[in-house]
């Protein structure tokens, strides 16, 4: 038909004009069909497109872990609400994200905070997001995924600060995206993916080399030829001693104490060479209470790390074989990185006191972890 009314037209123009009206309606009719079965054909293939992706996507996320990228559906394909399966039947990703209470928060609350949200969404088949400016990306190689959250998030806050919760274990039952309010200091939240919590709290390359370098340099005795065993010691006392934080119930670790937990490393390893690295935010207090006058200095090495920022410091720590710690999460996550046997003060927090009130040992402090009263 078309090469016909093609052939019409460009022929001759007769002398009648009813010829010259009849084709140039046949010619517009001819045209309005075609893009008929045109628009048809791509309804079609755009149907069998939706049709496929939204089978595709249940597939997927069925069988997806649900820290991997999330899949989206092209919003551009949707051409009829006939041609896609219900929202209700698609399985839905949904986030779990994080805020400390208030601000002010240091480098060991974000690392319990981080760790806590891997393992509270492990438990429950949640996504966790971690700003992509969070701080601990300058420090650690962090792998959680920086999603397009949508506008809602309901918000769950944990009901007491240094104890587990767990109203965070039944989040899985909720339908919608999720934000844990809280400090979430306790190693049970993440317990069962310890692993992964040290793998993803593994130094950038500039601090592990640091901290390397720091050991190699520590100077020993040149007849030594026995093992070396290397000894962190955080000794935390400043913002510790001030009088808000002293009426709250916060401690700070003896003299005593220390003396202590020496001896019970040279009990354990009574013919190693022991290295002690010390970090303090009071390095003059720590000068003169460490070592302790019954240190042994032909069988020990004491090495302090001096002009050192914060991560500089917990790279160190955490690169040594084991820990003597005092109070805050900070020594906490240093002795916890470096793995191995690790004593701290137990005379924290002060009985009867609003942070006593808060805490609780057996949720804060792991199981093989040695505490000391004196």
């Amino acid at each position: 038909m078309l090469q016909r009314i093609w052939f019409c037209c460009l022929r001759k123009p007769t002398s009648s004009a009813l010829c010259s009206v009849r084709n140039v309606f046949l010619l517009l009719f001819a045209i309005t069909v075609f893009w008929i079965f045109f628009a048809a054909h791509i309804g079609f293939n755009k149907i069998r497109i939706i049709q496929k992706a939204s089978s595709n996507l249940g597939a997927e996320t069925n069988n997806a872990n649900p820290s991997t990228t999330a899949v989206v559906l092209n919003a551009s394909l949707v051409t009829s609400t006939t041609a896609v399966q219900p929202t209700s039947n698609l399985t839905r990703r949904r986030y779990l994200s994080q805020r400390a209470p208030m601000g002010g928060v240091g480098q060991g609350n974000l690392m319990f905070m981080y760790a806590s949200l891997l393992g509270i969404a492990n438990g429950n088949q949640m996504t966790p997001a971690y700003p992509e400016d969070g701080a601990l990306r300058t420090i650690f190689h962090i792998s959680a995924a920086v999603p397009l959250l949508p506008t809602g998030s309901n918000s769950v806050t944990e009901s007491r600060a240094c104890a587990y919760d767990a109203q965070f274990e039944s989040l899985a039952k909720r339908q919608d995206n999720v934000t844990a309010v809280g400090y979430l200091q306790s190693w049970r939240y993440f317990g069962a993916i310890s692993e992964r919590v040290r793998r993803e709290f593994t130094f950038v390359e500039r601090l592990k080399s640091d901290a390397d370098q720091f050991l190699r340099n520590i100077s020993t005795p040149t007849t030594a030829t026995t093992a070396v065993v290397y000894i962190g010691v955080h000794i935390r006392r400043m913002d510790m001693l001030a009088s808000f934080n002293v009426d709250r119930g916060y401690t700070v670790a003896t003299k005593e104490y220390l003396v202590g937990a020496v001896r019970h490393f040279r009990s354990q390893f009574p013919s190693e060479l022991l290295v002690f690295v010390v970090c303090s935010d009071d390095m003059d207090w720590a000068k003169r209470n460490f070592p302790p006058p019954s240190l042994d200095n032909n069988t020990s090495v004491v090495a302090f790390s001096e002009k050192r920022d914060a991560a500089q410091d917990m790279a160190l720590l955490a690169a040594c074989n084991h820990s003597i710690i005092t109070v805050g999460t900070y020594g906490w996550w240093s002795a916890y990185l470096a793995g191995g046997r690790t004593v701290y003060y137990q005379n924290f927090p002060k009985p009867g006191t609003s942070l006593a009130s808060i805490f609780d040992k057996n949720d804060y402090y792991p199981p093989e972890w040695i505490g000391m009263l004196l």
